[in-house]
């Protein structure tokens, strides 16, 4: 499940019909993930990992691609999905991993938040401008107190 974003730019720069079909980029972060391992130990860390990734499995279609990007960032990149459309399938991820806490081995399942920029690709089709486009708008969702989507 990671990711090699020169491959990306060749599938989706064949896939285009004529550079039209729009491209969205989402990165999720999850939120004081750090504090997550600190607290509760790593394999609690696993455990919120493989939830996250198994919602975004549920969730994202096969002509998606969904990849870790990072310690606990996850990356999709959505064929045929302007930002707007993107903004909503990010939030409403946001809010479902919100609403199921997950099953640590603790106590009680351990609910853990996520924050997510999302962008659309321009027309040079670069996933890498995407990405760092999205990174911009999951900064600002963190500054502005996590657990939430930014995008434009």
């Amino acid at each position: 499940m990671h990711m090699h974003t020169g491959r990306m730019e060749r599938q989706w720069s064949r896939t285009s019909i004529d550079g039209q079909l729009a491209l969205s980029v989402i990165i999720f972060d999850l939120d004081n993930f750090g504090e997550v391992n600190k607290r509760f130990g790593h394999q609690a860390g696993d455990a919120v990992l493989k939830a996250f990734a198994g919602l975004l499995t549920r969730r994202f279609r096969e002509s998606d691609l969904v990849a870790r990007y990072g310690g606990e960032e996850f990356v999709a990149v959505l064929e045929g999905a302007t930002a707007p459309e993107a903004l909503r399938i990010a939030e409403d991820i946001r809010a479902a991993f919100e609403a199921k806490p997950t099953d640590v081995g603790a106590d009680e399942p351990l609910a853990v938040t996520v924050s997510a920029g999302c962008a659309q690709l321009g027309s040079d089709r670069k996933v890498s401008a995407g990405l760092a486009m999205a990174d911009v708008w999951l900064a600002q969702a963190k500054r502005a107190g996590r657990n939430q989507v930014v995008g434009l």
